[in-house]
Parts: structure tokens; sequence; C-alpha cells
């Protein structure tokens, strides 16, 4: 028993964070934010690792196909949409932040029962976490650097960054779930007093025990007017199954309270 909760803690939290290394000679945009928002898509290999859920299941249907496009095109809006309100919120003067964290299965996403089997197992993360009077940009660069990613996500294993084209790959080994090895792109997004950093898992290596189906995340850091940062993270993914839903929701708030207690320390620093 003990094993599997441990096995569970690992998976869940690999999902709350996402690697990068030295941020600072990544592509980052400064354009208007919407802009930014809306030039953001998938690229086909991020249908195609989806759509290999279905393959496993026997289902190469045109069906399974129309719904996998379906199913990303509606998380990304659902996602942008909350990551861009979160934004606008936080220009408000007056704003004082509040500590949040919801974590769920929310078991039926859509409405097409095609995808009752995936949805199930999907993972839906949102996270508010204030940080008080720090550097947003050494929170930032602390957040993507490899050292804290290694250090604060167990079972992250190996980071290997391309900064020319924002791609990054992680390797994580989760017993008794076994290894994973995936790519995904981050698009950031800064202005003088904000970060917005969006990615989609876009493939996996071949023959790996874990892929990972789906995952789609934003992070926004933000310095408030009043000098407070705070992180938000938003997070839906799909990988293998989990057991114990209830244990891997208590788990995963343990440990994004212990990594945002170590961002905190590191940034101070």
């Amino acid at each position: 028993m003990l094993n599997v909760l441990n096995s569970i803690k690992k998976i869940a939290v690999i999902s709350l964070l996402i690697g990068a290394q030295n941020a600072l000679a990544w592509n980052v945009q400064q354009d208007d934010l919407v802009t930014w928002l809306n030039q953001l898509s998938p690229k086909p290999s991020v249908y195609q690792e989806m759509q290999k859920f279905f393959i496993k299941q026997g289902n190469s249907s045109a069906a399974s196909q129309q719904y996998t496009t379906a199913f990303i095109q509606q998380i990304h809006k659902e996602l942008s949409t909350s990551a861009f309100q979160v934004y606008q919120n936080s220009l408000n003067p007056n704003l004082k932040c509040k500590n949040r964290s919801d974590v769920d299965f929310p078991e039926k996403m859509t409405a097409n029962k095609l995808g009752a089997e995936f949805e199930s197992e999907a993972l839906r993360i949102e996270t508010m976490d204030c940080l008080g009077k720090l550097d947003h940009h050494k929170v930032f660069q602390t957040f993507l650097s490899d050292g804290f990613q290694l250090n604060s996500v167990t079972g992250l294993k190996k980071i290997k960054s391309n900064q020319s084209v924002n791609q990054i790959c992680q390797v994580t080994d989760v017993f008794p779930v076994g290894k994973s090895s995936y790519c995904f792109t981050q698009n950031i997004w800064a202005d003088e007093s904000t970060y917005v950093i969006q990615s989609f898992n876009e493939n996996n290596e071949a023959g790996v025990e874990a892929p990972v189906y789906f995952r789609e995340v934003f992070t926004i850091i933000k310095k408030m007017h009043n000098g407070e940062v705070f992180i938000y993270n938003l997070a839906v993914g799909r990988g293998p199954d989990l057991p114990l839903h209830f244990v891997v929701k208590s788990t995963v708030k343990s440990e994004q309270a212990k990594a945002i207690e170590a961002l905190r320390e590191a940034s101070s620093n």
C-alpha cells in the first residue's frame, strides 16, 4: 500500500510543474497578450499523441479522431480563457492575493460518450499561491531552472532543453507505473510585471511504459500593485490510469505546498 501511495504522489506532482533551463535565452514574446493567446495552437503531434490512447483501445475510427480534435480545442479554449481572466483580475490595484488549490478528476469534460474512458482519468489542477514581496523576475528564473525542477519534482530524472525552439524534454521514472519520456514547447509572454507560460505535450519517446497522452499547462507569475507576487498554475493532463483518486488529490495539494515553499525560499536568496 505504501508503494502505491508513493507512486501516486510521484505521478501527481509531475503534473504540477514545467521544467526548463536558463529562461533568459528563450524566445519571450512581448506583444499584446490577447494577440499572443490567439496565436497559440497545438502542433499536429499534440493530436497524434492523444489519438494513441484510442489506437491502444483498438479504436482508430474517424469518430475518435474527431473527438480528439474537439477535446483538445475545447480544453485549450477553457484554459486560455481562465488564464486571461486571472491576468485581467490581477490588474485591479485593490486585489489581494488568496491562496487556493483545486485538484480534481472532472470525469465528464465533454458531452461526447466516446471520450468517457479517456476523461475519467484526466486530472485538472488549478492553484494560486501567494509568495510575498519578492522579485518576480527571480521567481520566474528560479521556477524555470533545471535545479529547482529536479529538486522539487519527485520522479523527474532528466531535463533536456533546446532553447532555440523553446522545447523541453523530460524523463520521469515512477514505480510501478514505469518510465515516461516526453517533450513540449514552452510559449512565454511577458510584460513589465507578468510572465505567462503555456505548453502542450507534443510527443512521447517510442515504447515508453507510461505515455502522456495529453497535457496543457498555463502558469502566470505576477507582481501585483502592492508589490506581492503570486504564481497561478492551471493544468489538464491525461497519462496512465491512476488508482485511488481521493489520495491523488490530497497528495497533489501537499506536494504543491512543499514545492511552493521551496520556490519562495529559493527566490528569496
